[in-house]
């Protein structure tokens, strides 16, 4: 299906029907399933890693709300000119809302990437790189940070790129140096909205620092604050932003403050956390003490008091590039840190937060002779740091998560890939990928026995002429309590069980088959039942009132035969059962209890059942 500006979006994402195995009591320790999988894209690369490079981060951004996914990365459509493509979805959708390219100016012959994005309740906010350029006094070209902002119903403002107003703030003008803003983030303080955005410039021309920076809801620069060494030969950079309690943290990376270290800042970068007041005080400053592998690696999420850094590590102790998921407390105190990796080499790229589960998305290599790379999920539990569960997903060529989020019992991963492609795209042609899991516990059909016409010798007589009703009988177990369980109203029997046939306020309670266990009639419409001359089984479906379905079925005869319809089998001596669920044996059952043939309890099991 097409989407917005040529886009194909079809997100079986998080529409699909969850299939989970588990009983209630797992319902605490749900695993992610996969659903499914949507590709999206056009003529040249879509995605983050195309313009990945030791001079750059990766372009890929993305803020949530509820249902609604906003996502931006770099569009290469027109190789002379790729900007920024920006898509808002709902998660349950088959397409985008809106869309738009930024800053949709075919004259602009420079990239403008919009890195990061915030979901606020008068709009949204972006930030990137501007393509404003100047020349400092070494004749280098030199770029600008940028923030934007859009309406909530997208590209409708009157500004550049129909949006409501943007800025390109300077933060040290006299430099003229290379800056950015990489996150955004919104925060209500006071009654009143402010924003708070990270980045990286040169304070010196010989040096990066990171900084954040505080605007009101305007555009309007508050303040500024270099959170790294400005001193020369120092490199630091703020990537990614959370608020929580009050205060502002910021994750990145910094270089080490040891002159003997300072030989290569490429080779010596480390994981870093800062901490800021509302007023810009610097409260604290952490860093990591292991190597990571990139100056532009790293992501945060913070919830309950606690912070989570995910990031990649230089030398792994499981080989190559390994990822590893830190957890601090709201004072900078590390309280644990776990690896995870493979032999070859492994990513950290975002982390989201959910009550007590981390998810941790990147990428983990496939062969490390060639470019092949599976996207990776990995849920984790937040107190411990236990990995839970170790999802992949991949074709023959490199596939890279690049964003999680968590919607109710939904998990999205968003990222890029070089081996599914759609709209004619050639493979390794990068397009974006949205991926879909589901925590719903699986629904198992539960296998019930029941009685039609309790009383009657199976196989039981049906007459189509008869107006009158049909009782059927839920017979309980010691596992299935029929009358507290059973969802009345969405009892439906018949030829194929789905026949809305229940005659209303006409269920009763007793013990059908005197075992001491009371059971649940119902009685349904002989006339709306659909059964034919040749049916020789009659079929009652329905739901608990947890929502569980379960089915049964008992043997029937049509009365009076017709000559084209077949005579029906003789009645088993003695019917077979299933047992119960934890014993290996049972006994025949008294009448009506499971008058189900063999071959049909076997066809259940097949389908998914499980017999009480």
């Amino acid at each position: 299906m097409k989407g917005i500006g040529g886009f194909s979006l079809w997100l079986l994402v998080l529409m699909g029907t969850a299939i989970f195995s588990a009983n209630p009591s797992e319902a605490e320790d749900e695993k992610p399933r996969f659903e499914g999988a949507a590709y999206f894209g056009g003529p040249g690369n879509q995605g983050a890693r195309f313009i990945a490079d030791a001079s750059g981060p990766w372009c890929m951004g993305a803020a949530q709300r509820g249902n609604h996914l906003v996502l931006t990365f770099l569009d290469q459509y027109n190789s002379l000119n790729p900007q920024t493509r920006v898509i808002c979805c709902p998660l349950d959708s088959k397409s985008p809302i809106w869309s738009f390219r930024w800053p949709n100016d075919p004259n602009i012959q420079n990239q403008e990437p919009l890195y990061g994005a915030a979901w606020a309740p008068d709009g949204l906010y972006f930030v990137g790189q501007s393509k404003v350029a100047v020349v400092n006094r070494y004749g280098v070209w030199a770029r600008r940070g940028v923030l934007v902002k859009y309406p909530l119903n997208g590209p409708t403002g009157q500004d550049v790129g129909k949006s409501l107003w943007v800025v390109r703030p300077s933060f040290f003008p006299s430099i003229n140096g290379t800056e950015s803003l990489m996150d955004v983030v919104a925060v209500a303080e006071e009654g009143s909205l402010f924003l708070y955005a990270t980045g990286y410039a040169e304070a010196n021309l010989k040096n990066v620092t990171s900084l954040l920076a505080k605007f009101d809801a305007n555009g309007n620069l508050i303040w500024s604050k270099p959170l790294g060494e400005t001193s020369d030969g120092h490199f630091s950079c703020g990537l990614h932003l959370a608020a929580m309690n009050g205060a502002v943290y910021v994750a990145g990376t910094l270089q080490p403050k040891t002159p003997a270290e300072q030989i290569d800042w490429r080779g010596n970068t480390r994981a870093a956390l800062w901490k800021v007041d509302p007023a810009g005080n610097l409260l604290w400053t952490r860093s990591s003490t292991e190597l990571v592998a990139s100056a532009w690696h790293g992501n945060l999420a913070a919830s309950g008091g606690h912070l989570y850094l995910v990031t990649t590590l230089k030398a792994g102790s499981k080989g190559g590039l390994d990822l590893i998921v830190m957890k601090y407390d709201q004072g900078g105190n590390r309280l644990w840190a776990r690896e995870w990796g493979t032999v070859k080499s492994d990513v950290g790229r975002a982390i989201s937060v959910d009550g007590n589960r981390l998810y941790v998305v990147g990428g983990t290599d496939k062969d490390s002779q060639i470019e092949a790379r599976d996207a990776l999920l990995l849920q984790m539990d937040a107190g411990t740091g236990e990995v839970l569960s170790e999802l992949t997903y991949g074709g023959v060529r490199d596939d890279i998560a690049q964003v999680v989020g968590v919607s109710g019992k939904k998990v999205f991963v968003a990222g890029d890939t070089r081996s599914f492609t759609e709209n004619g795209n050639q493979m390794d042609a990068q397009d974006v990928m949205l991926l879909g899991y589901s925590l719903e516990p699986k629904i198992s059909l539960i296998i019930v026995p029941v009685d039609i016409k309790p009383g009657e010798k199976a196989p039981n007589p049906i007459n189509l002429k008869s107006k009158g009703k049909i009782p059927v009988a839920i017979l309980s177990t010691q596992e299935f309590n029929a009358p507290a369980v059973a969802d009345r109203g969405s009892l439906t029997f018949g030829r194929t069980g789905q026949e809305q046939s229940l005659a209303s306020n006409t269920c009763g309670i007793e013990d059908v088959n005197k075992d001491g266990l009371m059971d649940l009639v119902a009685h349904f419409e002989n006339a709306l039942t659909g059964f034919q001359a040749e049916d020789l089984n009659g079929i009652l479906r329905g739901k608990t009132l947890k929502g569980v379905p379960f089915q049964g079925m008992d043997l029937i005869r049509v009365v009076p035969p017709t000559a084209s319809a077949p005579l029906p089998p003789p009645r088993l001596e003695k019917p077979v059962t299933p047992p119960k669920m934890g014993t290996k044996e049972s006994s025949p059952p008294a009448k009506g209890s499971m008058n189900i043939p063999h071959q049909e309890v076997e066809r259940m099991k097949k389908e998914g059942g499980v017999a009480y």
